[in-house]
């Protein structure tokens, strides 16, 4: 199997113990809103979990901050649970927080901060679900988190820019399309975002994400904003204006152009 796919491995157990204290596991009051919480992710499938099983450990991380029982993580007994659901169902309270637990789990790779943007997935039935992925994006998707690369082996520890550019693209149009937020980090990554597009126009290659770029920028573009709500109006706009603006990506001005923009 793939230690890295989606699958629990000794090598993400415990990063988290640290923060055990997160847990207000003295406040019966604040028990009960966590198993609230957790009823209304599971109602809507949004646990990323794949069994019953599987829902039964993490949501008790979820509401208790327990881990996974070792004996459920032999290879016969496989307990699925990623970087981004373990990040996710974390009580954070501030960037800090989150940098410190990402910095001390030392074995972190690309993949794991990719893992993160799901989150968006994982918490969008919640009431308060735009603060914490807001959170976790502000904390992990900025200057210090872009192209970090593991000084024992050479890999990536950071999400590929050419690969975030064009997940971000696809990410952006069923944002705007749909009324589920499960696509809701795009709203707060376009810095990371426009960030990867000059790198990539730099060292990179764009004309590959050609066509998906097009598509995001005509689905912005044109979109009905008589039926947007007041969320997407804004990330159009805002995107349109920094696209636009003396700093915005020359490919994306280009592009734009190109599309009648």
């Amino acid at each position: 199997m793939n230690d890295d796919n989606l699958i629990y491995n000794d090598r993400a157990y415990g990063y988290l113990k640290a923060f055990n204290y997160l847990w207000h596991l003295d406040d019966p009051e604040w028990i009960k809103q966590r198993k609230v919480e957790w009823k209304l992710i599971k109602k809507n499938e949004a646990t990323g979990c794949e069994d019953a099983t599987e829902i039964k450990y993490v949501g008790r991380f979820y509401v208790f901050g327990e881990d996974v029982p070792e004996r459920m993580r032999k290879p016969d007994r496989v307990i699925r649970f990623n970087c981004g659901q373990r990040f996710a169902f974390t009580p954070f309270r501030t960037i800090e927080q989150v940098q410190e637990a990402w910095d001390g789990y030392q074995s972190h790779t690309a993949y794991d901060h990719c893992q993160i943007l799901y989150a968006a997935g994982y918490l969008w039935p919640l009431e308060g679900a735009k603060e914490r992925v807001k959170l976790l994006c502000d904390a992990l998707y900025n200057d210090q988190y872009f192209l970090v690369i593991n000084p024992n082996n050479k890999t990536r520890k950071t999400i590929n820019p050419r690969g975030f550019v064009r997940s971000y693209c696809r990410a952006a149009r069923l944002y705007i399309s749909r009324k589920q937020d499960m696509r809701l980090y795009v709203v707060y990554t376009v810095d990371y975002y426009l960030k990867c597009v000059k790198h990539e126009e730099v060292y990179g290659d764009l004309e590959e994400e050609e066509p998906a770029i097009s598509d995001m920028l005509s689905t912005i573009a044109g979109a009905d904003f008589s039926a947007l709500d007041e969320d997407r109006k804004q990330f159009c706009e805002e995107m349109m204006d920094r696209i636009k603006s003396d700093s915005g990506p020359t490919y994306l001005k280009e592009a734009l152009k190109r599309i009648g923009g």
